[in-house]
């Protein structure tokens, strides 16, 4: 596991054209999608592709406050990134505090 890289392509991944086609939909704002990563938000729930050294990440977040539409939209993106071959991370400590998998978030490793 390591830091942020670029992903030449992510743009035109299959699984990111549709999750912005499906959080668009719902009246998702696109805030960015390059190489660099995926950010999309509406009100609370934020919603990010991350590529790492060894890993695309996907993360979706309200920062704990609950907001029934980051439960609708994880249902929808597990959907999607699932059937592209991603994973349901499992808890995995590394040692130092933090973590090198977490149950809410998905990854797929290269």
């Amino acid at each position: 596991m390591g830091g942020w890289k670029d992903f030449k392509g992510l743009s035109e991944l299959p699984e990111v054209k549709e999750i912005i086609e499906a959080l668009i939909d719902r009246k998702y704002i696109l805030a960015g999608c390059d190489d660099s990563g995926l950010k999309m938000q509406k009100w609370l729930t934020e919603v990010y592709l991350i590529p790492e050294t060894d890993r695309l990440r996907v993360i979706i977040t309200d920062d704990g406050a609950g907001d029934s539409e980051t439960y609708e939209t994880l249902k929808i993106a597990e959907k999607i990134f699932l059937k592209y071959g991603y994973i349901n991370g499992e808890d995995i400590l590394d040692g130092k505090g933090g973590y090198i998998e977490s149950n809410d978030e998905m990854y797929e490793y290269f």
